[in-house]
C-alpha cells in the first residue's frame, strides 16, 4: 500500500508534464505582455530606464517570473515547458493528502478514492487547461494546498490541539500561504480564507481560536515579507507605492490614478448576480475569463456545503460528526471564494479552489449518512458525473528549440529610444533589443494625467538619439496619432517587421521629429 501510494504521487505530476508537452508550447497574452519582459527588465536594471512597457503588469513582482526565465534561456524550450507542467501537476500531491485526511474511508479505498478525487481536481475545466501554462496560478496553489496539509497533519492537530501545542504547524502553514501572496498579490485571498476559518471553525475556546489565527497570520506575514518585501521596497522607493498601481487610494502615488485601480472587467455588479455567480459562470465562462471552458466543481462544492450545513442544523450537531475538518475546509473555501468574487472575479486566480472543491464535495457525501460500503462508490460516481461536464480550453504553439526567439529587420543603435504604441502585448520583444535602449509606452492608459505622462514627455523632448516605434500591424493609424502628440511621425519607408516564434509580426519603424 505504501509503495502504491508513493508511485501514484510520483507518477501523476510526470504524466502532467508529458500531457503538456503533447499539447504544445504556451505563449499566452500575459506571457507576451510581461512574463518574459519583467524578469528581463529586472536582470538588466530597466525599472527606471523603461516606462510602462507592459502597462500595470510592468510593476508585478519579477521574482515570480525569474526562475522560468533563467531556465528557459538556458535549456531547450520543451524541457522548460515540461518542468512547468510537472510543477503544476504536483498539486496532485497535497490534494491527495488533503483527501486522505478528510474522506471517511477504510481499507483499500483509503488510497484509491483519494487518488481518484485528487485526479478529478487536477483535471477540472480550469486546471486542465492551465497545466504547463506560464501563469503560475496552479503552481502558487501548491503553497496554499500545502498550507492546509500542514494544518491537518495526521489528526488535524492544528485545528484541535491548544494553539501553543501546534504553534510550529500554524507558523509554517501561514508562511506557506503568505509566500504565495508575496509572489503574487492575487493569492492573498487564500491566507485570508484560511485565517478566517481558523478563527471561526477550529476547536476550543475563543481565546484559543484567536491565538491560532494570530500565529497563522504571523507566519503569513513572514512569507509575504520574504518573497514580496524586496520588490515592494523597490516600488516604494521608486514610485511611492509598494503595490503600484493598486491601492492608490491608500498610497497616493503621483505615478498612478486615484482609487484602487483594480480590474473590474468581470466583477458582478448586482447582489443577485453575486449570489448566483458560481452557477452563472459555470454556464458561461466568459463571465470570468477571456476564453471558453466549463467546470462544475465550485458550483457543486458550494451546493454540497449548503446541503451538509442544513443537515447539520437539522441534526443539531457540528459538521462533520466528531472532527472539525470539513467545517474548517468549507469555511476557508466559502470565505476565499467570497473574497475572490469581491476583489477579482478572474477565474484563473481560484483554480486552487476548483481543485479543492472536489475534496469538499466528496467529503460532504460522507456527511449525508450513506452506508460505509456505498460511500466510496458514491464518491467515485460523483467525480465521474462532474468529469462529464468538464471542457478545457487550449491555445498552444509547436515547440521550437528556444522558448522565445526574435529577429529584428535592421540594426538598432545603442542610444535609440523605442516608443511602443497601441494595446497589443509586445513586452517580449524588448529582450531582443540592445539593453541600453530605452523603451517607453507614451499612450498607455496609466500615463494619463500623472507623473509618468510628464516624465515621458520630458524624456522624449530631450532625447538626442534616434527614435523607433513598435506597434502591431492593425494599429498603424493609432500609432501615428500617438506619436503625433509627441511631435513625431513614422518614416513609412523605413518600416520592417520584428518576427518571433511566439507571436505574429510587429511593425518596427524609424521615427522622425515633425
Amino acid at each position: 500500500m505504501r509503495y502504491a501510494r508513493l508511485a501514484i504521487l510520483m507518477l501523476v505530476p510526470l504524466l502532467a508534464g508529458l500531457f503538456s508537452v503533447a499539447e504544445g508550447r504556451d505563449a499566452n497574452w500575459d506571457f507576451l505582455n510581461y512574463r518574459w519582459y519583467d524578469p528581463y527588465a529586472f536582470l538588466h536594471g530597466k525599472l527606471r530606464l523603461d516606462a510602462l512597457v507592459a502597462g500595470h503588469a510592468t510593476f508585478y513582482n519579477p521574482l515570480l517570473e525569474l526562475p522560468f526565465y533563467l531556465l528557459a534561456t538556458h535549456v531547450p524550450a520543451v524541457v522548460a515547458g515540461f518542468v512547468v507542467a510537472v510543477l503544476d501537476g504536483a498539486c496532485f500531491v497535497p490534494l491527495f493528502m488533503i483527501a486522505e485526511r478528510t474522506l471517511p474511508l477504510q481499507g483499500k479505498a483509503r488510497i484509491a478514492v483519494p487518488a481518484v478525487v485528487a485526479l478529478a481536481g487536477l483535471t477540472g475545466g480550469g486546471a486542465l487547461g492551465q497545466i504547463g501554462v506560464i501563469s503560475w496560478d496552479m503552481a502558487l496553489g501548491l503553497f496554499s494546498l500545502a498550507s492546509i496539509v500542514v494544518l491537518l497533519g495526521r489528526d488535524a492537530e492544528a485545528l484541535t490541539l491548544p494553539a501553543t501545542g501546534a504553534s510550529k504547524r500554524l507558523l509554517l502553514a501561514g508562511f506557506l500561504a503568505g509566500s504565495a501572496a508575496g509572489l503574487k498579490l492575487t493569492a492573498a485571498v487564500y491566507p485570508f480564507g484560511i485565517v478566517t476559518a481558523l478563527l471561526v471553525a477550529s476547536s476550543g475556546s475563543f481565546r484559543s481560536r484567536v491565538l491560532r489565527a494570530a500565529l497563522f497570520a504571523f507566519g503569513a506575514t513572514g512569507g509575504v515579507a520574504l518573497f514580496g518585501g524586496y520588490w515592494m521596497v523597490q516600488l516604494y522607493n521608486a514610485f511611492g507605492s509598494p503595490t503600484l498601481p493598486y491601492f492608490n487610494d491608500l498610497f497616493h502615488s503621483p505615478y498612478a490614478g486615484a482609487g484602487n485601480n483594480r480590474d473590474a472587467t468581470f466583477l458582478p455588479h448586482h447582489w443577485q448576480t453575486a449570489l448566483l455567480f458560481p452557477f452563472l459562470f459555470t454556464l458561461n465562462s466568459r463571465r470570468v475569463a477571456e476564453y471558453d471552458f466549463r467546470d462544475v466543481h465550485i458550483a457543486v462544492a458550494l451546493a454540497m456545503i449548503a446541503a451538509a450545513a442544513l443537515i447539520a442544523v437539522g441534526r443539531r450537531r457540528r459538521m462533520p460528526g466528531g472532527t472539525p475538518i470539513l467545517l474548517f475546509l468549507s469555511t476557508a473555501f466559502v470565505v476565499t471564494f467570497a473574497a475572490w468574487e469581491y476583489l477579482f472575479s478572474i477565474y484563473r486566480y481560484i483554480i486552487p479552489l476548483e481543485m479543492l472543491a472536489v475534496v469538499i464535495a466528496a467529503a460532504s457525501l460522507g456527511h449525508l449518512g450513506l452506508p460505509d460500503r456505498v460511500l466510496p462508490w458514491a464518491m467515485v460516481g460523483l467525480m465521474a458525473v462532474m468529469a462529464g461536464f468538464v471542457q478545457a480550453g487550449f491555445n498552444r504553439r509547436a515547440w521550437d528549440r528556444s522558448y522565445v526567439e526574435t529577429q529584428l529587420p535592421f540594426a538598432v543603435p545603442a542610444d535609440a529610444m523605442v516608443l511602443m504604441t497601441g494595446a497589443g502585448p509586445m513586452g517580449f520583444a524588448v529582450a531582443g533589443l540592445p539593453e541600453t535602449v530605452a523603451v517607453l509606452r507614451p499612450d498607455s492608459y496609466l500615463a494619463a494625467g500623472n507623473e509618468f505622462e510628464t516624465i515621458m514627455k520630458r524624456r522624449i523632448a530631450g532625447h538626442t538619439g534616434p527614435f523607433l516605434t513598435i506597434f502591431t500591424p492593425g494599429e498603424a493609424e493609432s500609432a501615428s496619432a500617438a506619436l503625433a502628440r509627441s511631435g513625431l511621425s513614422v518614416d513609412q519607408a523605413s518600416c520592417g517587421q520584428i518576427t518571433s516564434n511566439v507571436a505574429g509580426p510587429l511593425d518596427f519603424c524609424r521615427v522622425s521629429r515633425q
